[in-house]
């Protein structure tokens, strides 16, 4: 009996069509480059809003207060190296006391100074304009008296005079002052070393040009005054080399 053959398989529906050519046939070697990954859109920059306008205005400002301040700083030197002020001469001509009266053991004193000033402008280009001025008289570092001195204006290379009368009513003093004032006044030539201080604010300048008040402060020491030895005189005068220089000092 023969053997038949193994049935065809039956097949249904439609067949798959071939489709149509690409129209652009990709002549390379290589496989086609795959498109680019999607990216990230790009924004550029913008200018920004503006600054507001009143901040423009105060930088401005600032920048042309800056400015001027450095053109006047620069001005003001250029003019003090070229003008360069020299400090007064101030000298003690004249020192006399009355009045005096020390009561050692109850620490007071009371006395009645006269000092005669000289105030010399050594500046062939400025003049020196004197304010706040006054004058005291200490012994052994302890004020006894102060007095003002009028304010006055001094002309370039001129001198000038100037007195201050200084009184202490039971003006009390240090032990030690006491008992040293004492002493001197009843041993050797009976003189007493005082010191007399100058203060005050000077300006130096010319025409529209002055510097700022700076205050100035002048030291006269060693103004022997003179009683006569071993006396209890109640008056006297400067004894010594006279005038007595002062150093000054801002």
């Amino acid at each position: 009996m023969t053997r038949l053959a193994d049935p065809i398989p039956v097949v249904t529906g439609y067949p798959t069509g071939a489709g149509y050519p690409n129209p652009y046939p990709y002549v390379y070697g290589a496989p086609p480059p795959q498109p680019p990954p999607h990216a990230v859109p790009y924004y550029p920059y913008g200018a920004g809003a503006a600054p507001p306008r009143s901040t423009v205005f105060v930088r401005s400002l600032c920048a042309v207060m800056i400015a001027s301040f450095l053109v006047l700083f620069v001005f003001n030197l250029v003019l003090w190296l070229v003008l360069r002020p020299n400090l007064p001469e101030i000298t003690v001509s004249w020192a006399a006391v009355s009045g005096f009266n020390l009561t050692a053991a109850a620490q007071q004193l009371s006395a009645d100074f006269n000092v005669s000033l000289t105030f010399h402008n050594p500046n062939d280009k400025l003049g020196i304009d004197y304010d706040e001025i006054g004058v005291a008289v200490l012994y052994d570092s302890e004020i006894i008296s102060y007095a003002p001195i009028p304010p006055f204006y001094q002309e370039k290379g001129s001198t000038t005079a100037a007195g201050a009368r200084l009184v202490a009513v039971s003006e009390y003093l240090s032990s030690d002052a006491a008992k040293a004032m004492d002493w001197d006044r009843s041993h050797g030539d009976g003189a007493l070393s005082f010191i007399f201080r100058v203060f005050a604010r000077v300006k130096f300048g010319s025409g529209a040009w002055w510097t700022r008040g700076d205050a100035m402060r002048a030291h006269c020491k060693d103004v022997r005054i003179g009683f006569g030895n071993g006396t209890v005189a109640a008056a006297g005068a400067l004894v010594g080399p006279s005038p007595k220089n002062c150093l000054v000092l801002m």
